[in-house]
C-alpha cells in the first residue's frame, strides 16, 4: 500500500536552484516508497538511493565528498539490517550527517531503545503527511548547514589563533639571530621519521572527520625545517592538500609533480619582489619534493586538511618513479629516500 498521497506531492514542486542543491539519501527496500521520495525531492534535492542497508554504506564508501550528504531518510523494518543498525554505523562514517527514521507504531520501543546508540535526528511515523516530510527535511538541511558552518567557524578561528602564536614565536626567534641548533631546541624539533628535515606537530582540531582508519583531525600543523645536515624533503605523495607557509632562514625550493607527470616549481623565501613565495599549495593527489638551496637552515610550517597521517602519504620508491614518472627519472632519483 502507499504510504503517500502523489496528488500533493506537485505542492512541493519548486524551480531548480542556483546553488548546488543539498545532498539527501534514501534507504528503502520498497521500490515503490523509493520512487515516490524520489519524485517529492529531487527539484530540491540531490537525491542518492539505497534499496538496503549494505547498499547505503557501499555508496557512501565509494563518494568522494560522503560528509556532504545532508541527511538521510531510512525505513526501519529492513532485510538484514535494520535502520537503526544502519544509523548506528553512520554515527561513526558519518557523525554530522542528520538521520531521519521512517517507522510503524509498533516499532516505536525498539527505535527508543536505540536513539542514544543511533543518535537518530527524527522520527516520522508511518503514514505520514507529506507536507510535514518536506518542512521536516528543510529544517533538517539548515540545521546541518548551521553546524557545518559552526564547525568551520570555529576551526579558522583555533587555526588563526595557532599561526598567530608560531608568527609571534618565529618573529623573537628570528630578531635574537638564532641558530638551528638553537631552534632544534627550542622548538622541539624532532628528526622526520619519513621525509627527512625536522618536525614538530604544534596543532590538531578539535573537530574529526571520518578517515580510512578510524576518524583523522579536520586540520593539523607542523613545524618543519630542512638543514645544511638534512637538505632535502624526500619525494611523496599528498593524499589531502597541504598549505606550505615560509617563517624564516634560507629559502627552499620545491618541485611539485602531478599524477599526469606534469612537474613545477616554486621558492619559498623572503625575497617576494625576486619571485619567492611566502606560501605554497600543494593539491592532494600530487608529489612533491624539496631543497634547500644554501644557509644553515630554512623554517616552515605546514597545515594538512583533512590531518596528515604517516599512512596516507607514502614515500616514493625507485620502483615508484620507475611505474609512474619514467620520463622524469634523472630530476627525481637525487630525491628518493635511501
Amino acid at each position: 500500500m502507499s504510504l503517500f498521497d502523489t496528488d500533493r506531492l506537485q505542492n512541493f514542486r519548486k524551480d531548480t536552484p542556483t546553488t548546488p542543491k543539498p545532498k539527501v539519501m534514501i534507504v528503502d527496500d520498497e521500490v515503490g516508497n523509493r520512487a515516490v521520495l524520489y519524485t517529492a525531492l529531487k527539484s530540491q534535492y540531490d537525491v542518492v538511493q539505497a534499496c538496503n542497508g549494505r547498499e547505503a554504506l557501499s555508496l557512501i564508501e565509494q563518494m568522494e565528498r560522503p560528509e556532504d550528504i545532508a541527511l538521510i531518510i531510512s525505513d526501519q523494518r529492513m532485510p538484514e539490517m535494520t535502520g537503526t543498525e544502519l544509523f548506528h554505523q553512520l554515527t561513526i562514517v558519518l557523525p554530522r550527517t542528520l538521520r531521519i527514521l521512517l517507522t510503524a507504531y509498533g516499532d516505536i520501543k525498539v527505535v527508543k531503545d536505540s536513539i542514544n546508540l543511533a543518535k537518530i535526528y527524527k522520527f516520522i511515523l508511518k503514514p505520514f503527511d507529506t507536507e510535514e516530510l518536506m518542512v521536516i527535511l528543510k529544517q533538517g538541511v539548515n540545521d546541518f548547514e548551521s553546524l557545518k558552518e559552526l564547525d568551520e567557524y570555529h576551526c579558522e578561528l583555533e587555526l588563526q589563533a595557532q599561526m598567530e602564536t608560531q608568527e609571534l614565536a618565529l618573529k623573537n626567534l628570528e630578531n635574537r639571530g638564532i641558530t638551528k641548533s638553537q631552534l632544534i631546541q627550542q622548538l622541539a624539533l624532532q628528526m622526520h621519521p619519513a621525509q627527512g628535515g625536522y618536525y614538530r606537530r604544534t596543532y590538531e582540531s578539535r573537530m574529526s572527520v571520518p578517515g580510512t582508519e578510524g576518524d583523522r583531525k579536520l586540520v593539523t600543523s607542523i613545524y618543519y625545517m630542512l638543514t645544511d645536515d638534512q637538505p632535502y624533503c624526500y619525494l611523496h605523495q599528498k593524499t589531502f592538500d597541504t598549505i606550505h607557509y615560509y617563517h624564516l632562514g634560507a629559502s627552499i625550493r620545491y618541485w611539485i609533480i602531478s599524477p599526469e607527470g606534469h612537474m613545477t616549481e616554486a621558492v619559498l623565501g623572503p625575497d617576494i619582489l625576486s619571485g619567492q613565495k611566502p606560501l605554497l599549495m600543494v593539491k592532494g593527489g600530487d608529489w612533491v619534493m624539496a631543497r634547500q638551496m644554501s644557509g644553515e637552515f630554512g623554517l616552515l610550517s605546514e597545515a594538512a586538511a583533512p590531518g596528515f597521517d604517516y599512512a596516507d602519504n607514502p614515500v616514493a620508491t625507485l620502483e615508484d618513479v620507475e611505474t609512474l614518472f619514467p620520463d622524469l627519472m634523472s630530476e627525481l632519483k637525487g630525491f628518493i629516500k635511501p
